[in-house]
């Protein structure tokens, strides 16, 4: 068994997305420029873009003492600006138990 963690930042993957979004119920949106710019316009706040380096630090030092005290055995992870959109992490674990079995 093992995690496959994608998390994007505030405000950077809104409802209706080309890349696709979910309502509540996690029932799949319309791609939808006016639902996007509606939520964008709700945000108190800019999107959270991990462009500095002490950013994307603090986002690899989480997911590694999240690792650490669930005693999951990091294998991967990017948190480094990927794609273009600079917002998405991705990490790959497992329970420490099951690190060593393949």
């Amino acid at each position: 068994m093992a995690y496959f963690l994608t998390f994007t930042t505030y405000g950077t993957h809104l409802p209706g997305d080309a890349r696709g979004s979910l309502d509540r119920r996690g029932a799949l949106l319309e791609v939808s420029p006016a639902l996007e710019t509606f939520a964008s316009n709700l945000m108190p706040e800019g999107p959270l873009r991990l462009e500095r380096a002490e950013d994307r630090r603090t986002v690899r030092e989480a997911i590694v003492e999240v690792c650490r005290h669930r005693d999951w055995h990091l294998v991967a992870g990017t948190w480094s600006p990927c794609m273009s959109d600079r917002s998405t992490c991705t990490a790959w674990s497992r329970p420490r138990a099951l690190a060593g079995a393949e």
